[in-house]
Order: structure tokens, then C-alpha cells, then sequence
């Protein structure tokens, strides 16, 4: 057996509102979610009832809170079915009166909830500001200790590729705005794929909790609030939160152009230091090529003084030995000169003065000439040729002598000019 119960006017959300009695086998489940996320269809699905219009759009079709029931297993299932937020019809703050007064209704009837389906779509590729309100708006009149008895619901599976939609339905668990806080305080996510097995399966797992609540705004309700001051509360909570949501994401942009900025002003840093380092670096370079250039000049210099005190060494060797050999000449010069003056002599002591060259006798002390082969008078020599031979030796001395003179002179000048080098060569040293 299957009925339906409802509140509302023909145009919208009503004032007169009408709540299951309250009965411990009746299950019952509250359908909410944004507009065009399919909770009319999952409703007509499961209670096979036709009357209930779908939509095709995102414009809603459901303008009114209302209730569906039907028996599954022994057990009645009563499925609530709400406008979604954002609805085209009406504005949300008369969906939160709307769905305030039917809580009001059940509270007075004492019919608790067994349990809250929230929907989403899958083929979203993201969350935007308006299912983010709208979910704010949820959780202010569920209340956080009612979260664990909240299914998340996310629909149009058909629609999307597998892949696709587990990695937005990943997203949806970790986004710290949307689902990771209310799956932290025991919220689960389930998936419709329009099996009617496989969403009856989503109905049991609640009825078999059997833990029937109060929602928070409920609560409020039995602790005097009206009804007026709940929907001013859910709507203020909301708009206060978004904007400490907006607040709170302004301060991430300006915490990440912060962090932007700084990055760069470090990075700016590091490129500094990174230039300066290589201008020291550069420096260092051309230091060390300095140092090596005038190293190589200092050895091309002090191989070049070498060299010439070298070239020096062996002129002066050259002379040395020049001179050396002159003396020895001169010695034997005058050895041989000594020699002969003393042979001339030795001869002078014995040849007469008067002698006729003409006669092979001497006229005076009548010593034999001897001829020589040549037929020229000779008694060695004759007087007139050790004469002549004196004479020649004696000019030769006078020539050598002059050539000795003029010699040392030479040899005292060089002696002065290599005095000088070796001075030059001890100041560039030092």
C-alpha cells in the first residue's frame, strides 16, 4: 500500500502543513539536495508512483515539501521530497520556511527522522558557490550531531565515464568547503545509478540503523524558537558562513600572492647572490690570469737575464782564454827572443869584426870559412845576416808589444762593461 501526504498551496510552498502520525514502524527519510540532482526521480523510482513529476532541466518541479510512502519488505517507507535550494520558483528563504514548517509539523506529531539522503550530481566538474550555500543551509538545520545519519547521495552515473566521475567523487571527499568535514563526523557517500534494487539497497542501510532523530532545527523548536527565528538563523548562518568562507579564501589569495611574491623576491635574491657569485668568480679568473701572466713574464725575464749573463760568461771565458793564449805567445816570443840574442851573442864572441866576406880566411885571426853547398860563405852565419836578423826580431817585439798594449786596453774596458751587467742583473733580481 502506498500514499502520499503533503503540505502546500497551488502556488508553492503553503502555511498549512501535515506530518505523519507517529509510529515506530514507519521509516522515515528526508530527500534534499539542490535543484535538478534528481531526488524526484529517485522518489518515483522506489515508490513506483507516476503522479510524481520529473523534471529534464534544472528549472525544479517539486515546489512543496511532501511525503511518499510505500512498503518494502514488511516495512513502510515514508520518503520526504523537498524543493531544492536555488529553486527557480521561489527564493531560499521560503524554501527554509517551507521546510522549517514541516519539521514544526512533525515535531508536534513527536515523528523523528530515520535518516537524511543529501544529493549531488556527478557530472558536475565542480562545486560552485550556490551548492556550496546550499549545503551550508543543510548541515544549519540538520545539526553536526545528526551528520552521521546523513547519506551522501551522488547521482547521474549513467552520464559520465567511470574514471571521470570516481575521480570528482574523490574530489567531493577531500574538498575541506564541501563533504570531507561532514564524512569526518560520519556522514558516507553512496552512489545512485537509477536501479531501483540498487537504491533500495540505500534504504535499508538507514531503516536498519533504526535510530530515529531530531533534527537540530527541531531541537530549536522544542527549546521555544519559532519558526520564523529558525529559517532568519539558517538563512544568517549561511550567509555569515559564506562570507567567512569568501573572507577565508580571500586571505588564502592574499596568503598565496603573499607567498607568490615572497617566492619571487627570494628567487630575485637567489639570482643576486647566483650574479655575484659569478662576478667573484669572473674576478678570481681574471686575478689568477693576471698572476699567471706576470709569473710567465717574471721567468721570460729571468730566463733572458740568465741567458745573457750566460752569453756573458762565455765571451768573457773567450777572452780570458784569448788573452790567455796571447801570454803564452808573448812568452814564447820572448823566449825565443831571449834564445837568439843569446845564440847571437855566443856567435858575436867568435866572428871577427873585420872579416872579408870575399876570403876564406879571416884576415885577422885567419879562422877558416867553411862554404856550404850552396857555394855562399857561411861560418853559420854571416855577421851581415845576424845583423839584419836582430834588427827584424826587434821591430817584431815593438809590434807585439803594441798589440799587448792595446789588448789590455780592451780587456780593462770589457772587464767595466761586465762589472756593469752584473749590477743591472742584481737590481732587476731584487
Amino acid at each position: 500500500m502506498s500514499g502520499q501526504w503533503w503540505l502546500g498551496s497551488s502556488r508553492g510552498l503553503a502555511t498549512a502543513y501535515a506530518a505523519p502520525s507517529s509510529t515506530s514502524k514507519m521509516v522515515v527519510i528526508a530527500v534534499m539536495g539542490p535543484t535538478g540532482t534528481g531526488k524526484s526521480s529517485f522518489i518515483r523510482n522506489l515508490t513506483q508512483n507516476k503522479s510524481i513529476k520529473v523534471g529534464h532541466d534544472l528549472s525544479s518541479t517539486t515546489t512543496e515539501v511532501a511525503a511518499y510512502d510505500f512498503v518494502h519488505k514488511g516495512r513502510t517507507f515514508s520518503l520526504v521530497d523537498t524543493p531544492g535550494f536555488d529553486d527557480s520558483r521561489g527564493n531560499d528563504q521560503e524554501i527554509v520556511n517551507g521546510i522549517v514548517g514541516w519539521l514544526e509539523q512533525s515535531t508536534a506529531s513527536a515523528a523523528k527522522l530515520d535518516g537524511i539522503l543529501y544529493f549531488h550530481r556527478i557530472i558536475d566538474p565542480r562545486v560552485g558557490n550556490t551548492a556550496r550555500a546550499n549545503l551550508r543551509m543543510f548541515r544549519r538545520l540538520c545539526g553536526n550531531d545528526n551528520l552521521d545519519k546523513v547519506l551522501l547521495v551522488t547521482t547521474f552515473w549513467n552520464d559520465v565515464a567511470q574514471s571521470l566521475g570516481e575521480r570528482r567523487e574523490q574530489q567531493l571527499q577531500c574538498d575541506n568547503t564541501f563533504w570531507k568535514p561532514m564524512i569526518d563526523q560520519g556522514s558516507s557517500i553512496v552512489r545512485s545509478r537509477q536501479d531501483r534494487t540498487e537504491d533500495l539497497t540505500i534504504l535499508l542501510r538507514v531503516a536498519d540503523k533504526n535510530h530515529k532523530f531530531f533534527t537540530q532545527a527541531q531541537k530549536d523548536m522544542q527549546n521555544g524558537k519559532t519558526q520564523a527565528a529558525i529559517s532568519a538563523a539558517c538563512h544568517t548562518a549561511s550567509l555569515t558562513e559564506q562570507a567567512q568562507l569568501e573572507k577565508a579564501a580571500q586571505d588564502a589569495r592574499l596568503a598565496a600572492e603573499q607567498a607568490r611574491l615572497e617566492r619571487v623576491r627570494k628567487q630575485k635574491a637567489e639570482a643576486r647572490k647566483a650574479a655575484l657569485a659569478q662576478e667573484r668568480a669572473r674576478q678570481e679568473v681574471r686575478r689568477r690570469e693576471a698572476e699567471a701572466e706576470a709569473w710567465e713574464e717574471r721567468m721570460f725575464l729571468e730566463r733572458e737575464q740568465r741567458a745573457r749573463a750566460e752569453a756573458q760568461r762565455k765571451r768573457s771565458q773567450a777572452q780570458e782564454e784569448k788573452l790567455r793564449r796571447i801570454r803564452t805567445g808573448l812568452e814564447l816570443q820572448e823566449r825565443l827572443e831571449r834564445e837568439e840574442r843569446q845564440r847571437q851573442a855566443r856567435f858575436a864572441a867568435h866572428v871577427c869584426r873585420n872579416i872579408s866576406l870575399k876570403r876564406k880566411t879571416c884576415s885577422r885571426c885567419f879562422e877558416r870559412m867553411d862554404l856550404r853547398g850552396d857555394g855562399l860563405w857561411c861560418w853559420r852565419k854571416s855577421i851581415c845576416e845576424l845583423l839584419s836578423n836582430f834588427s827584424a826580431h826587434l821591430g817584431q817585439i815593438a809590434v807585439t808589444a803594441t798589440t799587448m798594449n792595446i789588448i789590455f786596453v780592451k780587456y780593462a774596458a770589457l772587464a767595466d762593461q761586465t762589472t756593469e751587467q752584473d749590477a743591472e742583473i742584481r737590481d732587476i733580481r731584487s
